[in-house]
């Protein structure tokens, strides 16, 4: 999944309103949104990473970090995933 933030979308409907007609934007969208930069999201695998960087000492602790990372990444994904 790709987000973009709220500059950056009004960045693309801002090129999209440049050009002339719809036939030109339709032709053109791969373009507009492939100058936009997506924010990217940790892969589990990066979250345990960074579960391991954090808390070194505690198991327990690094375990609620890591899920609560997880959790996190998943809602802003849009739901339970």
């Amino acid at each position: 999944m790709k987000l973009y933030t709220e500059e950056q979308i009004k960045i693309a409907i801002d090129e999209a309103r440049s050009l002339d007609n719809w036939y030109e934007w339709a032709y053109n969208a791969n373009e507009i949104i492939e100058k936009l930069t997506p924010i990217e999201l940790p892969s589990d695998e990066e979250i345990n990473e960074m579960g391991i960087d954090v808390i070194i000492y505690n198991d327990t602790k690094r375990g609620w970090f890591v899920e609560g990372l997880k959790f996190m990444r998943d809602k802003i994904q849009g739901g339970n995933k």
